[in-house]
């Protein structure tokens, strides 16, 4: 999530020129709520602020008079991934040999694509082309071929990735967050995330 966030920071303010794909591949499907608080921030104070909200803390922390240093937190601030492939998730579980022995209805199928409706943006962006089929399996075939880039896309790598290139960051920095944040950075260097994190800060002011 925090490697997103620090792509876009790179991207806004023109240090990034290349365009990493398949970040974007995420970004898209997962959409701005998943990485920021309201919009995407436009310079470093602002990713600095949205990094925090993002893991918690509250936004009174930033409250006009505010003298109590300590950080109040929230999780209603807290971003995390969204599940995609509710439908296919559901046609899984009905399929599978020790899966759901319940029967498979026009009816139940036709309540979990309405539930995936609901909740995930693939599902709505083809709701219009599904109320106009009349027939329910082309309806399932329909809801599961909009699902078919979120479920393969590759999550594991992905991750693995981002995880090495927080890695080197925390390398190449060490030195200069060690020296400004000192304990602070000894206590936190093991969490990899709170490196994009401090490269907010530092590039704050």
């Amino acid at each position: 999530m925090c490697a997103t966030q620090l792509y876009h920071a790179l991207r806004e303010s023109q240090l990034l020129s290349e365009e990493w794909k398949d970040v974007q591949t995420l970004w898209s499907m997962q959409g701005n709520s998943t990485y920021f608080i309201g919009e995407p921030p436009k310079d470093f104070e602002g990713h600095w602020k949205n990094f925090l909200l993002s893991i918690g803390a509250s936004a009174t922390n930033w409250a006009s008079g505010k003298r109590n240093t300590k950080i109040k937190e929230t999780k209603a601030n807290v971003r995390q991934m969204k599940f995609k492939g509710p439908v296919s998730s559901w046609m899984a579980s009905r399929i599978a040999t020790e899966g759901d022995q319940r029967a498979m209805t026009a009816e139940t199928i036709e309540k979990a694509i309405e539930e995936g409706e609901r909740h995930h943006s693939s599902l709505a962006s083809v709701a219009p082309t599904i109320r106009r089929q009349t027939h329910v399996i082309q309806k399932l075939a329909t809801a599961l071929q909009a699902e078919a880039p979120e479920i393969t896309f590759d999550y594991f790598t992905m991750h693995d990735l981002c995880w090495e290139l927080m890695e080197r960051m925390k390398e190449q920095f060490r030195p200069i967050i060690a020296e400004r944040l000192g304990k602070q950075w000894e206590a936190q260097k093991s969490e990899l995330p709170f490196v994009v994190g401090f490269v907010f800060l530092y590039n704050s002011g």
